[in-house]
C-alpha cells in the first residue's frame, strides 16, 4: 500500500482545517463572512419582526449561512418582496423527523417537535457569501424591511 504524504497532508489540513493554535486560520477565513453577518445585523436588527442570529458570548459562529426569523404569517410576503427585488432567499430548515424515512424508521408525526416545526415557519435564508457587498446588503435589508412595515 502507499503511505499518505505526511507534507500534502499537513498543507491540505492546514488550509482546510484550523492552525496549530485553531483561531488564526479560522480568523482569516472567516472575517469576511463575520463581516457581512455584522452588516445584515446591524442592518436588519431593528425592523420590527425580524430576529436576527445571535453568537453567545465566548462563541465562535462559521457563518456559512445567514437566517432570520420572521412572523409565520410574514414569511411568504417578505420571500415574494425579495423576488420582486431579483433577491434570491429561501425558506431555510427542513425538518428530519418529518422525513419519509425518518416517519418510516422511528414513527415520528407532525407536532412531534413543535418548537422545530415553528422555526421552519419562521425562518429566511438571506444572500450570504464572503464577497457580498455592502450595497447588496442594504438592498435585501431594505426589501426585508418594505415587506414588514
Amino acid at each position: 500500500t502507499q503511505r499518505p504524504n505526511s507534507q500534502t497532508n499537513t498543507r491540505r489540513f492546514t488550509l482546510t482545517g484550523p492552525s496549530a493554535t485553531g483561531a488564526p486560520c479560522t480568523a482569516r477565513r472567516t472575517a469576511p463572512r463575520r463581516q457581512a453577518a455584522r452588516r445584515y445585523s446591524e442592518s436588519l436588527s431593528e425592523v420590527p419582526g425580524v430576529r436576527v442570529p445571535e453568537t453567545p458570548t465566548g462563541a465562535v459562529h462559521g457563518w456559512f449561512v445567514y437566517v432570520i426569523r420572521v412572523p409565520a404569517a410574514a414569511r411568504a410576503r417578505v420571500l415574494r418582496a425579495l423576488d420582486r427585488e431579483g433577491i434570491q432567499a429561501k425558506p431555510y430548515l427542513s425538518l428530519l423527523h418529518l422525513q419519509p424515512f425518518m416517519k418510516r424508521r422511528f414513527g415520528f408525526k407532525r407536532g412531534d417537535f413543535p418548537v422545530a416545526e415553528q422555526a421552519m415557519k419562521e425562518t429566511i435564508a438571506l444572500p450570504f457569501f464572503p464577497g457580498i457587498s455592502h450595497a447588496a446588503i442594504k438592498k435585501v435589508s431594505s426589501a426585508v424591511k418594505g415587506a414588514l412595515t
